[in-house]
């Protein structure tokens, strides 16, 4: 049964997982780079399955909706608005 957690920040999912120092044991990444998402806010797209996997081993509810909900969050905050534009949304070259 998984855990009806309420998770909306890249930070608290960190805490709900055990913390920087077993966050980053639990997914073989230095400290330091965990530590750095925590107060960066913000997961990197290319870490998301294994927060996915680790969530799901401790029982905790995560999605991949979760994890887009959180990075928008975070992007509005900032106030960058590409992350509100639909995904198949074309982007232009950069020359």
């Amino acid at each position: 049964m998984m855990a009806a957690l309420h998770v909306t920040r890249a930070e608290q999912l960190i805490d709900v997982l055990g913390g920087s120092t077993l966050v980053a044991r639990k997914l073989r990444l230095r400290q330091s780079t965990v530590a750095e998402m925590k107060r960066r806010k913000s997961i990197p797209l290319f870490h998301w399955p294994k927060f996915l996997k680790l969530a799901a081993d401790a029982g905790i509810e995560l999605d991949y909706e979760r994890l887009v909900q959180m990075h928008i969050r975070r992007k509005r905050k900032l106030g960058t608005h590409a992350a509100a534009l639909p995904i198949e949304a074309p982007v232009a070259a950069v020359n």
